[in-house]
């Protein structure tokens, strides 16, 4: 179900509405009279000489309004956006987004989502916004608080931004105006070459980076203070991370905005100039900051070491693991040589008692034949040598015998013999 409603006005009324429930667009041309289309059961409304009072819209409500026309909204539900009003426009509570393109000047108390305005003749107030915040050619001053990031470029008046994330800007600042930024995360500001401003910055990662302007080394206190051109406006500064402040040409400055912001970071304190002809030069460091060097070094060293005396107690305790194991491996091989020589005496007393046998038996028969000296009779060809045994040396214990070589414990030929053993 919908409804449509349409009021007579001068052409410059003041319009109050209490509450959309849905979505709200705000539409100006150039007609005197207001159109009201809704989705909902019915719209209320009254009209007080100049002032136009609508009251419940339920659903989703589109206004077009005279292009001059000066509206307040109490509440909307869900997104709101406005467009092409010239007069002051104020919100008390958005659910959702805020869209605004080329209006008058736009007030805001609070704001679930994102508020972004464009083309805007006069100020922009946000009080306090739950998502990011992007404001872009303003003709006015700019406040605004976001629990995300700000993105500002283009601002002739001052502003005052606080973010919970970053903060962008892109300005040319305004004698006697004051442009004040306070960030959780990092400060990227763009400024043309020829600015005039005090500058104030404060980083709580201690990472500061000038770049177009030849401004003294960061001091060791906190807030960091210098001048660049003459003291015509303020800029101050404050990020709970980096900030970087950098000169931009009047022509980067009119580019479709992005992010320009190159991310070189070189450690704390460290200041860094940019020179068109010569790139990235560093700056004289302070002595605050070469003794801090200092101290990082000397802590880095000192972890350099404990990790080198942990390595060599590992190693020491490998090194006797190996040792113990080259122990067992000789003991292993004079075990062997031992049962060895035992199964060598057994088997040349077994030859010895097959032969006598044989020699009984060729004389007891009186036959025999006689072959290059040695006497054989009804013997079968002999049986071939049996394969060598697979060696049964594993890897762990080459490199043992290995590393006894190198270390000098033994001799090659002693690990020769010593593998040959373990190997049968």
């Amino acid at each position: 179900m919908s409804y449509q409603a349409t009021i007579s006005t001068d052409g410059t009324p003041v319009i109050h509405v209490a509450q959309v429930g849905g979505d709200l667009r705000i539409r100006g041309r150039d007609q005197s009279d207001i159109q009201i289309q809704g989705d909902g059961n019915n719209i209320d409304y009254n009209v007080d000489e100049n002032q136009v009072n609508i009251t419940d819209l339920s659903g989703d409500c589109l206004l077009e309004v005279p292009a001059d026309s000066s509206i307040k909204v109490a509440q909307v539900g869900g997104d709101a956006q406005v467009k092409l009003v010239a007069g002051q426009i104020e919100v008390a509570t958005i659910g959702g987004d805020l869209k605004a393109r080329k209006i008058g000047g736009i007030q805001v108390g609070t704001v679930g989502g994102d508020v972004s305005a464009k083309k805007v003749n006069a100020e922009v107030q946000i009080q306090n916004a739950g998502g990011d915040v992007t404001c872009i050619d303003v003709s006015g001053s700019v406040e605004v608080k976001a629990g995300a990031d700000v993105a500002l470029s283009n601002v002739q008046g001052g502003i005052i931004a606080n973010a919970g994330g970053d903060v962008v800007l892109r300005l040319q600042l305004a004698e006697e105006q004051q442009y004040t930024a306070t960030a959780g995360g990092d400060i990227s500001c763009y400024l043309p070459p020829e600015t005039n401003a005090k500058v104030m910055l404060r980083s709580g990662s201690h990472v500061l980076r000038v770049r177009g302007w030849k401004v003294p080394p960061p001091p060791e206190e906190e807030l960091y203070t210098f001048t660049i051109g003459e003291e015509r406006s303020s800029l101050n500064l404050s990020a709970g991370g980096d900030i970087s402040l950098i000169s931009q040409s009047t022509e980067d400055q009119q580019k479709p905005w992005f992010d320009f912001d190159i991310d070189l970071d070189f450690g704390p304190d460290l200041h860094f100039e940019f020179d068109s002809e010569k790139g990235f030069r560093p700056e004289v460091f302070s002595e605050a900051f070469s003794g801090k060097v200092q101290e990082r070094v000397q802590s880095a060293m000192r972890q350099a070491e404990q990790k080198i005396a942990d390595a060599l107690s590992h190693v020491e305790m490998r090194i006797a693991k190996a040792e113990q194991q080259a122990e067992n491996i000789e003991n292993r091989w004079a075990g062997q040589g031992q049962r060895q020589g035992q199964r060598q005496g057994q088997r040349q007393g077994h030859d010895r008692r097959r032969r006598e046998y044989r020699r009984r038996e060729r004389y007891g028969r009186g036959r025999h034949h006689r072959s290059g000296g040695d006497e054989i009779h009804g013997q079968a060809p002999p049986a071939p040598a049996a394969p060598a045994p697979e060696s049964t040396v594993t890897e762990e214990e080459r490199s043992t015998v290995l590393r006894m070589v190198a270390e000098g414990k033994i001799s090659v030929e002693q690990a020769e013999k010593l593998l040959a053993a373990m190997g049968r």
